[in-house]
């Protein structure tokens, strides 16, 4: 019991005084406010410990702290978490799932086998079940039974590429190449990750726009097919066809820094200068320490200042591009980018 109180107290102390009220506990807890790992198990167990919660949302809060052991890495305390939750719930269906990937990882096929039939119980529609059940066969290397899965994972979800992939792994190991090879080729067929790997390695604009089209087809929202298409547009001088891309990528997709940079330069040979050292001075505020990104942003922004009129604000960043850089004159010349 001392035990008990003292890691409460712990997890009290790392939590800020604001964070004592129960409605702030449970953002942190269910990550609605992004925090620390240790900052969201601490908030959960303190909700845990401080009581007065209905049982189903009490099993939800195991589900959130085994969720961020998980993430921690220590799968024995998601597992004990992930079953406190379904002795609360025997119907909670993600604490079903979560502790049958524990248990996979863990290589306790039997037990990972167990969750996952529950689960095709639970919901007999839910295609990820079957899956799931499917991988754990392959991890047994029970083939033909993989294969069972599979083929009902398709029928219930005939979109989703990665089952087919999974289904050419389990026919090649049963020597049945012929298979494999048509559910490989119907995979990359329904794939926006392989419609984009091909658009990003294809030798022109030409050949590379039908396959970044056909991943968006497949998902409107995939924004690495978005960045990808949009970085052809501006390589071919289509200038607001690529910042309307990377205006779309950075809707779906805010935190990828970098993109930024590459609408940087479109805007800058678009003459919206404003809009492009803006654009610039979010790499060099957020991005990453990647030297090149920010050569590229200093020069960037150094151009658009001098055509601005800022001639000395504008020769000192290119002055220190090049110090990070020095050939990057000749790089932003490739992209359209000249003083």
């Amino acid at each position: 019991m001392k035990a008990l109180l003292l890691s409460v107290s712990l997890a009290l102390a790392a939590l800020p005084a604001l964070a004592q009220d129960r409605a702030e506990l449970w953002r942190r807890c269910d990550l609605t406010e992004r925090v620390e790992r240790a900052q969201w198990i601490a908030s959960c167990t303190v909700l845990i410990e401080l009581g007065g919660e209905t049982e189903q949302r009490l099993a939800i809060l195991y589900y959130y702290r085994g969720y961020a052991h998980d993430w921690s890495g220590d799968h024995d305390k998601a597992i004990a978490d992930y079953s406190e939750a379904l002795r609360l719930n025997p119907w909670f269906a993600d604490a079903l799932r979560q502790r049958g990937q524990e248990y996979l990882r863990k290589r306790d096929y039997d037990r990972a086998l167990v969750d996952f039939d529950a689960l095709v119980r639970l919901d007999p529609s839910n295609a990820k079940a079957f899956v799931l059940r499917g991988v754990t066969y392959m991890e047994m290397r029970r083939y033909e039974a993989a294969i069972r899965e599979f083929d009902e994972a398709t029928r219930l979800d005939p979109s989703d590429w990665g089952v087919f992939q999974e289904r050419a792994k389990a026919f090649e190991e049963l020597g049945q190449h012929e298979n494999a090879r048509r559910d490989l080729d119907h995979a990359i067929s329904i794939s926006p990750t392989w419609q984009t790997y091909a658009c990003m390695h294809a030798k022109d604009i030409e050949e590379a726009l039908p396959y970044c089209n056909k991943a968006l087809s497949l998902n409107p929202n995939f924004h690495l097919a978005l960045k990808v298409r949009g970085g052809w547009y501006l390589d071919a001088g289509k200038l607001e066809a690529a910042i309307a891309d990377f205006d779309r990528t950075l809707r779906i997709a805010p935190k990828e820094i970098h993109v930024h940079g590459d609408r940087g330069i479109a805007l800058l040979r678009a003459g919206r200068f404003d809009a492009a050292i803006a654009d610039f001075d979010v790499v060099l505020r957020h991005g990453d320490s990647s030297s090149h990104r920010r050569s590229v942003a200093l020069y960037g922004r150094g151009v658009a200042r001098q055509r601005q009129g800022d001639v000395t604000g504008g020769a000192d960043d290119i002055k220190v591009a090049k110090a990070i850089e020095a050939d990057i004159a000749e790089i932003m010349a490739r992209n359209g980018v000249t003083p």
